[in-house]
């Protein structure tokens, strides 16, 4: 066990579990959050047995409040955090998650010190008194049940039924403060709704950035409705200036800017051919409109810019996902499956920077379910000649018995990037050993297989934790599932391979035959209209 426990090492050993730290340290479970994400089937098998896994599922889901209600938190502890149903209602301009300030002289934030008052101002938090859940005395009920921290007591209902709409706890009367009689533009931003903790930030700083930058005022929320799968905000200003200039902040701390940017990049990697035929064009055609003029460009200079375009048509590559877990034995024996349908192993398997680095240690692992094809590896700590020398291997390869150069790398994002804009050596399978990060990186790795006209097939592997990323995938790009060999067989069939009698690999694919002479070379500087 490591000499830094972390949040998962803790909890097993307050429950007298340290035992099980191993198991979970292999699974790579190292957060609370990451925990209660955990399938009920992949805890099953890490914690055999019933009690246990009982006493662990109830200290995660009931978020460490498994103390009594009326007794409160343990001596010398703080209260648990509050979520948003337990906001206090805020003054004007007070500090907190609606953003803004508070006038008056006490601490601003989430409640301030100490609990909330009571319409007659008697303490409603401590020993003595205990909160009442709003929600449980409603017609929808509480969604806690009997884990939730406030009081479900029928006794409470009468004192439940004073405290003001829109909160979870006992608390001052106060009315939504009405925005400056000033402000009289207005602007209504949309956003998602997981990306609210983005925009509010440590209470509520965020978004007090923008009504302070742009001289703004946001109307204030209560509660947000995680089921929602956007949030409206309206922001008020004295001119359109201001709130325009507000909705461009908004957008952009929240990170809606940046997912928009995200998709034009992935349109344009689908889409490379016709957008830089249509820039091209484009290009001739206002610089014919330039003629006899100062920025009239010479044809040389023309040369020189489109030749750093991009104009090879996509290849057809199928698209296969499989669930797997997050450990390598596992994504390895569904490879095995893959690899066993074909008559020799070209192919690139995606992974990690960090992971290239650890996967070469275990190479001979690697090899056995690729057919027994050596490993080359490439990763940002080699130096330029390792590299030169391990791309070396992986072009020329090693002929099986069906004549096909068996040629396996093991590498990063890098090369994707660089085979873009260089020929690379023939292969028609790519596995991806996990979800990267952006469509736009998926795209290229995909598209490194089945080039010259021929098929390829990309294969995602995806465990609990990457759903969410791989959803997102979905959206775009037209996946099937991969469970056994009958689903990899039509495609299998058609793939085209590298062979002594019909090479698809150029002779100048990278590296390039004299690369050993030019090791030393001064690397040239970068022209006019370079491909970055």
């Amino acid at each position: 066990m490591s000499s830094q426990q972390n949040a998962v090492d803790a909890l097993l050993i307050r429950l007298g579990m340290p035992e099980e730290i191993p198991t979970f340290q292999a699974l790579g479970v190292d957060r609370i959050v990451t925990l209660r994400k955990m399938s009920e089937e992949a805890l099953r098998e890490a914690v055999p047995d019933d009690e246990k896994r009982k006493s662990l599922i109830e200290s995660i889901t009931s978020r460490g409040h498994l103390q009594a209600r009326r007794a409160g938190p343990p001596s010398g502890q703080p209260h648990p955090p509050r979520s948003a149903d337990t906001e206090l209602v805020r003054g004007p301009f007070e500090e907190g998650r609606g953003g803004g300030f508070a006038p008056r002289g006490g601490r601003g934030g989430r409640g301030g010190r100490g609990g909330g008052r009571g319409a007659a101002g008697d303490m409603q938090d401590g020993d003595d008194s205990t909160r009442v859940c709003r929600h449980f005395f409603s017609k929808e009920g509480c969604k806690y049940g009997e884990k939730c921290r406030y009081s479900h007591d029928p006794n409470d209902r009468d004192r439940g039924q004073e405290l003001p709409s829109g909160s979870g706890m006992a608390q001052r009367t106060v009315e939504k403060p009405a925005p400056p009689q000033n402000y009289k533009c207005s602007i209504e931003v949309e956003i998602p709704t997981e990306r609210i903790k983005y925009l509010l930030g440590t209470q509520g700083i965020n978004i007090k950035y923008i009504n302070e930058t742009c001289s703004t005022y946001n109307e204030r929320f209560d509660h947000v409705d995680e089921k929602d799968e956007t949030f409206k905000i309206r922001m008020l200003g004295a001119t359109e200036e201001a709130v325009n200039k507000a909705k461009e902040l908004l957008l952009l701390i929240a990170g809606v800017k940046r997912e928009e940017e995200k998709k034009d990049r992935f349109q344009y990697a689908v889409n490379e051919l016709d957008a830089n035929t249509h820039a091209a064009r484009l290009f001739a055609a206002c610089n014919l409109k330039n003629a006899d003029t100062p920025r009239h460009l010479s044809d040389s200079i023309l040369r020189n810019v489109l030749s750093s375009f991009h104009f090879v048509r996509p290849q057809e590559v199928r698209h296969f996902y499989m669930y797997t877990s997050s450990s390598d034995k596992d994504k390895l024996e569904m490879v095995s499956k893959i690899v066993s349908q074909l008559s020799g192993v070209q192919a690139i398997l995606f992974c990690d920077q960090k992971r290239v680095e650890e996967m070469r240690k275990g190479s001979q692992r690697i090899a056995r379910h690729f057919n027994g094809v050596e490993p080359q590896f490439v990763y940002r700590q080699l130096t330029k000649e390792e590299r030169l020398t391990a791309l070396e291997k992986f072009k020329n390869g090693v002929v099986n018995e069906n004549g096909v150069k068996q040629r396996l790398l093991v590498t990063n994002e890098d090369y994707a990037k660089l085979a873009r804009k260089t020929v690379i050596p023939y292969v028609n399978l790519v596995i991806n050993f996990s979800v990267p990060r952006t469509e736009e990186y998926y795209v290229l790795q995909s598209q490194v297989t089945g080039r010259h006209g021929t098929v390829g097939a990309s294969f995602l592997c995806v465990n609990t934790y990457e759903e969410a990323a791989f959803r997102e995938l979905k959206e775009n790009i037209q996946f099937e599932r991969f469970e056994d060999e009958d689903h990899f067989r039509a495609t299998a069939v058609e793939l085209s391979y590298d062979t002594v009698e019909n090479s698809l690999t150029p002779e100048t694919a990278d590296p390039p035959a004299d690369w050993r002479e030019h090791l030393n070379d001064k690397k040239p500087p970068q022209s006019f209209g370079r491909r970055r």
